[in-house]
């Protein structure tokens, strides 16, 4: 008798299917999972952000930023929020 060297084709489709299927399951969970955890991370340093913001208002009777993109680095600098040593929340 000889000895079986190796899979046949048909094991290896069913390997290949198996592992498709698996992926298919676990990349939306995975990305949702990174999401969350995002989330959560951001959490803190947006309120840090936030009671920044009022203790601003209340001094000066306006807030450090108008929503335009440069007034960015007010937030940085002048609310003395060191959002860069906390972690890139973007998505």
């Amino acid at each position: 008798m000889r000895r079986q060297r190796g899979y046949t084709l048909v094991e290896m489709m069913v390997v290949v299917t198996i592992i498709g299927i698996l992926t298919i399951i676990g990349v939306p969970e995975f990305r949702q999972y990174v999401l969350t955890t995002h989330l959560n991370d951001a959490k803190p340093m947006l309120k840090r952000i936030e009671a920044a913001m009022r203790m601003k208002f209340t001094e000066t009777g306006q807030y450090c930023c108008t929503g335009d993109p440069r007034d960015e680095n007010d937030i940085f600098t002048e609310m003395r929020v060191p959002v860069h040593e906390n972690g890139d929340f973007a998505l």
